[in-house]
């Protein structure tokens, strides 16, 4: 039977040797009987080379592979049936996969045909396939868009939603089971109205990709919507569209378009307001080119604002100190890293173009930019000062000679006051003096007040302080202030003390008598403006380059939105005005000239309703280096912010 078989496969081969997959013949045990096909893509070996050898323990077979072998020609041999398997083998080229294809030969039950067809190709690119679908899964399951998968009924007429994904449920509110195999005009019958089922139709005859605008879809499931899709047609005929619920973003949109014409309506009537006032005003960005520029602006500086916008501000608006004769345009960047700057006095000239020099006062302010970078734009404002400077001189002028017309019959009522209170006019009697120690206080301040109006008138004119050095014991100089205030301190019925650790002398070169007069304002201020039976206290701290003096008290305080003024001239705070109604305003004012000339500085720590602390910091040494910086010191603290912060 062998034999018959055999001698049948001989002439067979002559049809099998072109064959491009190997053939082996084997008998019940596996054994080789015979081969042919191709020596390639396989086995890289000729299969008439296994003859005589069980096929399954050729060098060809993985110890996996070898079982395989041995399972499928005893499956082939007891089932009679063809039998299909793959198995790795080993070649030369390296391992592959086969696909072994076994069937009994016709007529012989003991001799079966392997033929061995390489897959590996094939089987590599199933693979990816497979791996492709798991991911397309994942992706279609994990989109933030929705994904619906229609399939056309009817010609057209109609679809069946044949996928949903989830973020098709969450945004339909519906549930994937629900929706699959059910027509779309069944589950979402607006669609019709909108035009939807029209655009699907269309992708789905002409295979042409179509976006499908934002439209507002609404029922009873899912209340007032908007969506947008992107709608294609797969190569099976089936129709995709991704979609999103774009409700929030139209609604932000909608805000959006509202805001911007409000915004608009308000950049009007700022422009509007800009134009019309008569200020000068203009803006600069970030690089100090002038973005608006106001017909006031024009007309004080000569520039037109086609001469001026897109330029930086500094080429054409010359700002100078008139009494360095330096530039003064500091205050545009001050505004940026501080949020706004007003320098202080009547000092600044603006240079027009015709080189005319216009005293001016500007006020910078900082705008944010928006974005969280910082301020941006900044914009000036300012105007012409020459007849405010003007009166202002004339101001002084007068209160000059007012003063100085009021010394003479002050001093004179001082001394014979004093006269009679040494009992040079006679013994008085006890009430009678009481009244004239009175009098004699109050012409005390009064002639304080008639000092200080002159000071400041020289001050004004340009006059500066002048500071006589001579080593002074500052404590001396304290105890000398409280006794200047001692009727004033009875009167109010407080306590003045020192610190504990205030040293009982301490001497150091300053002008004593200026510094008394900066101390005397201080404590007179503690006192006028401290609860009664209160307590003042006053402190001294040396270190190795000053020395610094706290006077503390625990009145009325500052109120926040007036800090800054505190070193103005003439300034009183709202609370103060109320409580106390003598006062000029003068006496920080002048404290802060007399300290900035000992090239110190002064500043104050103040919370409303329970008390200020003025601080008077004096430097141990003359240094010019660091009387120069005494004056931007001194400005910041005149908000109120410690020296160092």
């Amino acid at each position: 039977m062998l034999e018959t078989s055999l001698q049948c496969f001989q002439k067979g081969k002559m049809i099998c040797r072109n064959f491009p997959d190997p053939i082996i013949i084997v008998d019940v045990h596996g054994i080789v009987k015979d081969g042919c096909g191709g020596s390639g893509g396989t086995f890289h070996a000729e299969p008439t080379q296994f003859i005589g050898q069980k096929l399954a323990d050729t060098s060809f077979f993985t110890n996996s592979s070898r079982k395989a072998i041995t399972s499928i020609i005893k499956e082939v041999f007891q089932k009679d049936k063809t039998v299909s398997s793959d198995v790795v083998v080993h070649s030369k080229e390296g391992d592959g996969v086969v696909q072994v294809i076994a069937s009994l030969i016709d007529g012989d039950k003991d001799t079966a045909a392997l033929v061995f067809h390489d897959v590996t190709c094939v089987r590599s690119v199933e693979q990816r396939l497979l791996d492709s679908e798991k991911r397309y899964e994942e992706l279609f399951e994990n989109m933030r868009s929705g994904v619906a998968v229609y399939q056309a009924i009817d010609d057209g007429n109609d679809f069946i939603i044949t996928d949903f994904n989830k973020a098709a449920e969450r945004s339909d509110k519906v549930k994937r089971e629900d929706v699959i195999n059910h027509r779309v005009t069944e589950m979402f019958p607006g669609v019709r109205e909108m035009g939807f089922l029209d655009l699907l139709r269309r992708v789905w005859k002409t295979g042409v990709p179509e976006y499908f605008p934002p439209t507002m879809y609404e029922d009873r499931r899912i209340g007032r919507v908007w969506w947008e899709d992107y709608v294609y047609r797969l190569p099976t005929g089936e129709i995709v569209a991704a979609f999103a619920n774009i409700t929030d973003r139209m609604k932000a949109l909608e805000d959006m378009q509202q805001a911007a014409k409000v915004a608009t309506g308000e950049r009007d009537k700022i422009n509007a307001i800009v134009e019309s006032i008569a200020d000068a005003v203009f803006v600069v960005d970030a690089q100090d080119r002038i973005t608006l520029f106001n017909p006031a602006a024009s007309s004080l500086s000569g520039f037109t604002p086609e001469d001026s916008i897109g330029k930086p501000y500094y080429s054409l608006l010359k700002f100078i100190d008139e009494r360095t004769e330096t530039k003064a345009d500091q205050f545009v960047n001050e505004a940026r890293k501080n949020g706004n700057a007003r320098p202080s006095g009547h000092h600044i000239l603006l240079v027009n173009r015709e080189g005319e020099r216009i005293p001016v006062a500007p006020n910078a302010q900082a705008i944010s930019s928006g974005d969280g970078s910082g301020p941006g734009h900044v914009v000036v404002v300012f105007r012409d000062v020459t007849a405010e400077r003007d009166l202002y001189r004339q101001k002084s002028d007068f209160a000059s000679l007012v003063s100085q017309q009021l010394m003479e019959p002050l001093e004179g009522s001082k001394w014979f006051l004093d006269l009679m209170l040494r009992g040079k006019a006679g013994d008085l009697p006890s009430e009678p003096r009481g009244y004239i120690e009175q009098l004699a206080a109050s012409n005390k301040r009064m002639i304080l007040l008639v000092q200080d109006l002159l000071f400041v008138s020289r001050l004004d004119a340009g006059e500066q302080i002048e500071i006589k050095r001579t080593p002074t014991d500052v404590i001396k100089t304290i105890d000398a202030a409280i006794e200047d205030n001692a009727d004033y301190i009875r009167e109010m019925k407080v306590e003045v003390v020192k610190a504990e650790d205030v040293p009982s002398s301490l001497v150091m070169n300053v002008d004593g008598e200026k510094l008394e007069e900066v101390l005397y304002n201080l404590i007179s201020n503690a006192v006028k403006y401290s609860k009664q039976r209160g307590m003042i206290e006053i402190g001294v701290e040396k270190d190795a380059q000053k020395v610094t003096i706290s006077v503390q008290d625990h009145g009325v305080g500052i109120p926040e939105r007036q800090k800054s003024r505190i070193f103005e001239k003439f300034f009183r705070a709202d609370n103060v005005v109320q409580k106390v109604t003598d006062g000029t305003g003068l006496g920080v004012y002048l404290s802060k000239r007399i300290t900035e000339a000992h090239g110190g500085s002064i500043w104050f720590d103040s919370q409303e309703g329970l008390g200020t602390t003025f601080y008077v910091s004096v430097p141990l040494k003359d240094d010019e280096k660091r009387n120069r910086k005494t004056t931007r010191r001194s400005e910041l603290h005149a908000n109120g912010t410690k020296e160092g912060e």
